[in-house]
C-alpha cells in the first residue's frame, strides 16, 4: 500500500509549491492528478519520487510509506518508487535505443521495435517519450509515478500508453499520473487528486465529481475544448517557402520532397504521427538542419537570428537566466527591441506569467516553461515563429493566451507555425499541414 503526507513543499525563495495533500492508494489503484497549469502537479510528484529534495533544491515537510515502510529519507533510486519527469531526455541513457533499454535493465512493456535501433539524437520528442515510458513501466517497482505521460503522443501512442497503465494496475502497482490531456486516464482512474495553487480542491474516489471541479477551475476536458470558428485567413506576402526538401540523419532520409508555404499574417499548423518528420521540417525551415536537396527560402532575403523565432519542445533547456523577467528581457535588449522593457512585461502578462516575473524559471512548471519560452522568443516580433508542441501542459486559459499572443503578432504579419497532436484545436489555424512517411501534405487551406 501506498500512503504519503505532504504538509509542505518548500522551494529556495521562500515559495511554497505544495501543500495539505494526503493520498492512499491500494495495491492496483490509479490515482489522477489533475489542476491548472502552476497547480503543483510536477512538485507533488518530485517530492514522493524524492527528486526534492535530493536532486532538486527544495524542503519536503512529510512522510511518503511504501508497503509500511517510512521511505522519506531515501534517495530517489533507493525507493520503491519508478518516476517520469515531464521531459523524457532526463532519463535518455545511451546513443541508441536498445542501449537505453540495457541500461535500465527492464523489459519494455509498449510497442517500440521501430525505435530500438535508431539513434537517440535521431528521435522526435514523441519517440523519446514512448522509450523513456515503455522503460518506467517496465522497471517493476511497486509504485509507478508519471507526469504528463501523453504528451507528443499521437493518438495510436496514447492508446498504448493508457494500456500500459491499465497493465500495471493489473499487476497490482499503484499508479499516479499527472496529466492535462485527462479523457483517457479518467478512465481507468480509481481515484482523482484536483489541485489549484498547491492545494487540494477534491480527492476521492468519483472521478466525474472530481473532473467537474477541474473544469470549473481551468482544466480542459476535450468536451470543454473551445468550439472555434475558422478563421479563414489567407496571407499575402511569402514569409517562408520550402522546395523538394530531402532531409534525413545518417544516410536516411525523414523528409521526401517535401513542400511548405507560409504567408505572412497566416497561422499554419502541422500534424502527424510521431516520428513523421515535424520536428525535422520545423528545424530545417529555422536553418537548424540544412537539407540533403531542395532549398529554404526568406521573404525578407538571407537567414538571420532576429527574424526567426524557434521554441523547442523542450525549450527550457535555454533558460540561462536568474528570473523570468531577465529571461525575455534580456533577449529584448540584443534584438534592439524599442522600449523593451515595457514590452517584456506585458508579454510575461498576456501568458498569465505577471505573477512570477522574479522566481527563478526552474522554479515554473512544465506549462509555465513553456510559456516563458514562448515570451523570449515573441518579444523579438520574429516573422516567422516556429512552435514545437506549445501546448503541452497548458490548461484551458494557457492554451488561450498562447493563441492570443500568435494572433497579434499575425495581425503584425507574422507567420506563426506550429507542431501539436491537440487536433480539437486545428480551427484556431489558417492552414494545416499533415506529414506522413517522409511526404508533406497540405490538408486544409483557406486560400
Amino acid at each position: 500500500m501506498f500512503k504519503a503526507h505532504i504538509e509542505r513543499v518548500l522551494y529556495p525563495s521562500g515559495c511554497t509549491g505544495v501543500r495539505g495533500v494526503k493520498v492512499d492508494l491500494n495495491p492496483g489503484e490509479v490515482l489522477l492528478v489533475v489542476g491548472p497549469s502552476g497547480s503543483g502537479k510536477s512538485t507533488l510528484l518530485k517530492a514522493l519520487a524524492g527528486v526534492i529534495p535530493y536532486i532538486e533544491e527544495g524542503n519536503v515537510i512529510g512522510r511518503v510509506v511504501v508497503d509500511g515502510v517510512d521511505v522519506s529519507s531515501l534517495r530517489p533510486g533507493k525507493r520503491p518508487v519508478a518516476y517520469m519527469p515531464q521531459n523524457p531526455c532526463e532519463l535518455v541513457l545511451g546513443e541508441y535505443g536498445y542501449e537505453t533499454i540495457l541500461l535500465y535493465g527492464s523489459k519494455p512493456v509498449m510497442p517500440i521495435d521501430d525505435i530500438e535501433a535508431k539513434p537517440v539524437s535521431e528521435m522526435s520528442s514523441g519517440q523519446l517519450q514512448r522509450l523513456v515510458l515503455s522503460n518506467i513501466v517496465g522497471q517493476g517497482r511497486r509504485v509507478v509515478l508519471l507526469d504528463e505521460p501523453l504528451a507528443n503522443l499521437d493518438i495510436e501512442a496514447s492508446r498504448d500508453a493508457v494500456d500500459s497503465v491499465k497493465q500495471l494496475a493489473s499487476q497490482g502497482v499503484s499508479v499516479i499520473v499527472a496529466e492535462h490531456r485527462v479523457s483517457r486516464v479518467a478512465k481507468i482512474a480509481s481515484k482523482i487528486l484536483v489541485l489549484e495553487k498547491g492545494h487540494p480542491r477534491y480527492y476521492g474516489e468519483d472521478v466525474e465529481a472530481g473532473l467537474e471541479i477541474a473544469e470549473k477551475i481551468g482544466v480542459r476536458l476535450v468536451s470543454s475544448a473551445p468550439k472555434m470558428v475558422w478563421r479563414g485567413r489567407c496571407g499575402e506576402d511569402i514569409v517562408v517557402i520550402a522546395e523538394g526538401l530531402w532531409v534525413g540523419y545518417g544516410g536516411k532520409p525523414v523528409l521526401r520532397g517535401a513542400h511548405f508555404v507560409c504567408r505572412s499574417g497566416e497561422l499554419t499548423a502541422i500534424i502527424g504521427p510521431n516520428g513523421s518528420g515535424k520536428t525535422t521540417l520545423l528545424r530545417t525551415l529555422a536553418g537548424l538542419l540544412r537539407p540533403w536537396k531542395g532549398e529554404v527560402r526568406y521573404g525578407w532575403g538571407k537567414w538571420h537570428w532576429k527574424m526567426i523565432g524557434y521554441v523547442p519542445s523542450n525549450p527550457w533547456l535555454g533558460f540561462t537566466e536568474e528570473t523570468l523577467y531577465a529571461e525575455v528581457y534580456n533577449v529584448a535588449m540584443r534584438a534592439s527591441v524599442v522600449d523593451a522593457e515595457r514590452k517584456s512585461r506585458e508579454l510575461l502578462e498576456a501568458l498569465g506569467l505577471q505573477h512570477l516575473v522574479e522566481r527563478s524559471p526552474w522554479e515554473l512548471s512544465g506549462g509555465e516553461k513553456v510559456r516563458l519560452a514562448i515570451a523570449k522568443m515573441a518579444v523579438k516580433e520574429p516573422l516567422l515563429f516556429l512552435l514545437d508542441e506549445p501546448f503541452r501542459g497548458q490548461d484551458r486559459e494557457g492554451i488561450e493566451a498562447i493563441m492570443n499572443v500568435l494572433e497579434q503578432l499575425a495581425l503584425r504579419g507574422s507567420c506563426c507555425v506550429v507542431v501539436t497532436h491537440d487536433i480539437e484545436f486545428l480551427n484556431y489555424f489558417d492552414k494545416v499541414y499533415k506529414v506522413a512517411k517522409g511526404r508533406v501534405k497540405l490538408v486544409r487551406s483557406s486560400c
